[in-house]
């Protein structure tokens, strides 16, 4: 059975290879249709195929049809159906990430410590928290630059239906985000699969070669979770192995010093926006994996 969703956007991943699908991403955000704000994990979606009409930005709100995983028990997982896809606009980052904070604010949990004891307790598999304090972010090379045999067997075969579609390129490097929940926590160290993390590996690699391409990614995601910003990290475990999580995306207001101040005061409320027409991976498994 399908139903019609509403959704904001807050992360695609890297696409992927896939023996099932060719090619794919996983996309994730946080459902506008109902009274209280919930995750939704999209798979697959094969992006790079989509019409130009159909293919959306981070922080779009966008409504489609879905149906259930049948393959893929966790909570948020659904079954987009493409063609059914309708772009209805793009949120942007006006005073200071307002309307995009306040999506995200009611459904920030305390830190990743807590998101693991609800991932144990609950199934929950998607979650968004600010760190307390970002140590680093390693760069290591993949086990294996280029993309294994059937690997390419599935990726030839999603480019004999689109011709003039550009092989995907493998990322050869792994970010990762080493990071602390505060004194009671013994640290996180998780992969980024943002889209964005790759593209811009592939971007500058045209202007500064691989080497200080690799060094100039890691500062700048440095620079996203710490100061002057206040980053919030957009996390989703894998489903083979539902301990691991991977960083999604990462959100960088600029810090509010009056922030704890504000409270409940600064949450959308979406029981007013209810129907209104507002105009990794490990080892290079896929989130889906």
């Amino acid at each position: 059975m399908t139903k019609r969703i509403r959704l904001v956007v807050t992360v695609k991943s890297y696409p992927q290879p896939s023996s099932r699908y060719h090619e794919s991403v996983c996309v994730a955000g946080i459902r506008t249709d109902t009274r209280d704000p919930e995750w939704v994990r999209l798979y697959p979606v094969q992006f790079r195929d989509l019409p130009e009409e159909k293919q959306f930005a981070k922080w779009s709100e966008i409504e489609l049809d879905v149906s259930d995983s049948s393959s893929d028990n966790r909570p948020e997982s659904l079954r987009p159906i493409e063609s059914s896809i309708e772009v209805i606009r793009t949120i942007d980052t006006r005073e200071n990430w307002a309307e995009r904070m306040r999506f995200l604010e009611p459904l920030l949990a305390d830190s990743m410590c807590d998101v693991i004891h609800q991932q144990r307790k609950t199934g929950a598999s998607l979650a968004a928290f600010r760190p307390n304090s970002v140590a680093s972010v390693q760069v290591k090379a993949e086990q294996t630059p280029d993309w294994s045999e059937a690997d390419r067997n599935a990726l030839a075969q999603c480019n004999l239906w689109s011709q003039d579609k550009r092989i995907l390129e493998k990322i050869p490097l792994r970010w990762s985000y080493r990071y602390s929940c505060g004194a009671n926590c013994s640290g996180h160290r998780q992969k980024i699969i943002d889209w964005e993390i790759g593209e811009a590996w592939r971007r500058w690699r045209r202007t500064y070669g691989p080497v200080e391409t690799a060094d100039r990614v890691r500062q700048k995601w440095m620079q996203l979770a710490n100061a002057p910003n206040d980053p919030v990290f957009l996390v989703g475990n894998i489903r083979r192995w539902t301990n691991v999580f991977l960083v999604l995306g990462v959100c960088y207001p600029r810090k509010d010093p009056l922030r704890d101040l504000h409270g409940a005061q600064g949450r959308f409320d979406f029981a007013s926006h209810h129907g209104d027409d507002l105009t990794m991976t490990r080892h290079g498994e896929s989130l889906d994996a």
